[in-house]
């Protein structure tokens, strides 16, 4: 069984603070391989908690319950909801444990942001 990627990434239309509790655009991405690529973006209109992640995780669950995850906090809930969470800390410059990483959904977001650089960006009305 492969793992689920898990991430979070914000939008906004103009200049905000950066970090969890602003007023961006929630996205949660979960990537997954398995003999072919698959990644699903979730977009909320509010802000998010670990009930929406859980069951995002649930509808995708079938593939296994394993999670790999960065260090954001509200996902080390997960075990208490019957999730196997590993989760590397990017605050403190850890990128890979053995083979836990969230470098391939950290990529897509790298691609989406720079598609959405080169076209002015996203409205929220438009996500």
């Amino acid at each position: 069984m492969h793992p689920l990627l898990v991430d979070l990434f914000s939008v906004t239309g103009r200049p905000a603070k950066r970090g969890h509790g602003t007023d961006k655009l929630p996205i949660v991405g979960v990537f997954l391989t398995d003999k072919r690529v698959k990644v699903s973006v979730e977009v909320f209109s509010r802000k998010l908690d670990i009930y929406r992640i859980l069951k995002i995780l649930e509808d995708r669950s079938k593939v296994g319950p394993t999670v790999y995850t960065d260090g954001f906090k509200m996902y080390r809930k997960l075990p208490k909801q019957g999730f196997k969470n590993e989760w590397v800390d990017h605050d403190e410059g850890e990128l890979v444990r053995g083979t836990i990483h969230t470098n391939n959904i950290d990529g897509f977001w790298g691609i989406l942001k720079r598609k959405l650089g080169c076209i002015g960006g996203m409205r929220r009305e438009r996500l």
